[in-house]
């Protein structure tokens, strides 16, 4: 994935207790991109909905379990040189699990919702 460089620690940056990842910036060059594997994001509708289908392009980047892993350490130097902290560290990191925690219940979910619905097409006589 393309991302701005500094984009993944931007809003950790800013003392938020969040791992979104910012995607837009008005009058950025393509070539100012710098490249992100793409098993490092997860695409979230409102809330932790996972975005799939069209969802995909209305749809809020967060970073993935894998992707918050790879880069903690970067998350937690950004957070704690904020000036305008909104918690602590650990309050940024029970925000991160409780993100992983509800993104994996509501992924569970959706996969019983389609999981009936492909039980009824199946069943659907023409």
């Amino acid at each position: 994935m393309k991302i701005l460089p500094g984009s993944i620690t931007c809003l950790a940056g800013e003392g938020r207790l969040t791992i979104q990842v910012p995607t837009i910036s008005i009058g950025t060059d393509d070539r100012a991109l710098e490249d992100a594997p793409d098993d490092w994001f997860v695409l979230t509708g409102y809330g932790t909905k996972p975005a799939i289908g069209r969802e995909r392009s209305s749809a809020f980047v967060y970073l993935s379990r894998k992707g918050y892993e790879a880069n903690k350490s970067a998350l937690r130097a950004a957070f704690n040189q904020s000036t305008s902290r909104r918690g602590t560290w650990q309050q940024f990191e029970a925000a991160a699990e409780a993100f992983f925690a509800d993104l994996e219940k509501n992924r569970q979910k959706r996969i019983a919702r389609l999981t009936q619905q492909i039980k009824d097409l199946e069943a659907y006589q023409v």
